[in-house]
């Protein structure tokens, strides 16, 4: 059994059980707020059943010992509503070919909207690489690109100047998309 131990100095009672109460009602608020939202996936709610025992140890300090934890189930994970555009590599291709098909997916599921040139499909799909790294592929290797990178991408890319898009012309006349 895991035991995690908060000291407090000495102070009322009925503020420090408060306190704590509060803390929790806002946590617990917070948690609902986030998960109706979307922006976490739901947690192990396990944790409302550990034990919180307050321990008054005389004059110097007050603790709180919460039994029955397993750390892991303190962990949020936000990337949960995540996408992941997995590309397989085929004969002769790298990461960069498979960026260039992740961004190709990403832009027919979320529309095409963004109205993106071929300088700017170049410039992300080198952001990407470079995110992803540029470790050599073999055939049927791998990689994915989550829609929040390419997202993160494509917000880049709107954010090149017109000098930046210019030369980047030379290297996309040599690409088809």
């Amino acid at each position: 059994m895991k035991l995690l131990t908060l000291s407090l100095p000495k102070t009322n009672k009925r503020i420090i059980l408060g306190s704590v109460l509060v803390l929790v009602l806002l946590a617990a608020g917070s948690y609902i707020w986030l998960a109706k939202s979307g922006k976490i996936a739901p947690v192990n709610l396990s944790l409302l059943g550990a034990k919180i025992t307050a321990v008054f140890s005389g004059k110097k300090d007050t603790s709180f010992i919460l039994e029955g934890i397993n750390p892991q189930d303190l962990k949020i994970n936000l990337a949960a509503n995540t996408t992941n555009y997995e590309e397989t590599a085929q004969p002769g291709e790298g990461v960069t070919h498979l960026a260039r098909r992740a961004l190709k997916s990403y832009l027919s599921d979320k529309g095409d909207s963004f109205n993106l040139t071929a300088e700017h499909k170049i410039y992300i799909e080198d952001y990407l690489q470079k995110k992803t790294g540029s470790q050599l592929l073999k055939l049927g290797d791998k990689v994915n690109f989550s829609d929040q990178l390419i997202a993160e991408a494509i917000n880049q890319s709107q954010k090149l100047t017109s000098n930046q898009l210019e030369n980047l012309k030379q290297f996309s006349a040599l690409v088809t998309f």
